[in-house]
């Protein structure tokens, strides 16, 4: 009789490998996002833009070695900073990104012999309308008009609140607290919740979503918001790399978006930040 334990372990050692393989690369991915965010001086509406195209969600291997001598050429002219776009998820436009010292940037679609002739029509075609968009700052698209406007609001932050409640998930594993009326953020440290017993780390999420439950018996709207939800919806949000968490408060083997997970309250639950300010939209098409 062939035993199935072992086979059991390792693929459970198998999951818990893939998943901090996912998790190193959504923590290089945010780390590129932070890098494109800063290129762009963290300019929403023309990061939303950029990020509104599709794009694959892993590294074309076939075209990588001539990606990286484009992105490599950047750097050792001294011409500018250049970021390779299959390492982020918001820069989609073309193959390479590049910030000139001069300031204006260039989208760069590295040619291959993998792609077929339409297909680069259709991105060339893509590129050019986004740019002339970025440049513009206004377009006629499906019979109405989008443009970027400025809009003069300082969206509050609740990054002391946040650094706080990471730095007590690393001593009781499950923590929660409510930033503000319509705000609950949940906080999970794995490495803590192993230590403790399948009761324990139970029992503490069950106090963590009586707090949530609270909300609901009253008759409020609860909705559930993942940190990994940015990762679908990557032109709403901005990278976590980007906020001023002291390293002390971040954790270097389960990355935050893991570990994050919001309750927000209606019906005074906020409306999304609009796209506002276009500084730096000058771009140029490669």
């Amino acid at each position: 009789m062939v035993e199935d334990r072992p086979v059991h372990d390792d693929l459970k050692a198998l999951g818990y490998e893939i998943f901090a393989r996912e998790s190193e690369c959504r923590g290089i991915r945010d780390i590129a996002d932070g890098i494109a965010w800063r290129l762009f001086n963290y300019d929403r509406a023309v990061l939303y833009a950029i990020a509104s195209r599709p794009a694959s969600k892993h590294i074309n291997v076939e075209g990588l070695q001539s990606e990286l001598r484009e992105l490599m050429n950047v750097f050792d002219t001294g011409e500018g900073i250049a970021v390779l776009n299959d390492l982020t998820n918001s820069l989609k436009l073309g193959d390479v990104t590049i910030r000139r010292n001069n300031g204006l940037f260039e989208f760069v679609e590295v040619k291959t012999g993998t792609k077929s002739s339409g297909r680069i029509t259709r991105q060339r075609q893509g590129l050019r309308s986004t740019v002339e968009f970025l440049n513009a700052g206004g377009r006629e698209q499906d019979g109405r008009r989008e443009g970027i406007v400025e809009v003069a609001v300082e969206p509050d932050g609740y990054f002391q609140s946040l650094t706080r409640l990471l730095s007590s998930a690393t001593k009781n594993a499950v923590v929660a607290e409510r930033f503000v009326d319509h705000l609950m953020v949940e906080c999970t440290d794995f490495r803590a919740a192993s230590k403790l017993s399948r009761d324990e780390v139970r029992e503490r999420f069950q106090r963590v979503r009586t707090k949530v439950d609270e909300w609901r018996a009253g008759g409020d709207l609860v909705l559930p918001c993942s940190g990994l939800d940015r990762y679908d919806y990557a032109r709403n949000y901005a990278p976590f790399s980007i906020f001023p968490i002291p390293e002390a408060a971040r954790d270097n083997k389960h990355h935050v978006s893991d570990r994050v997970c919001e309750h927000l309250r209606g019906p005074q639950i906020p409306r999304p930040n609009g796209m506002a300010g276009n500084e730096g939209a000058e771009a140029a098409f490669g």
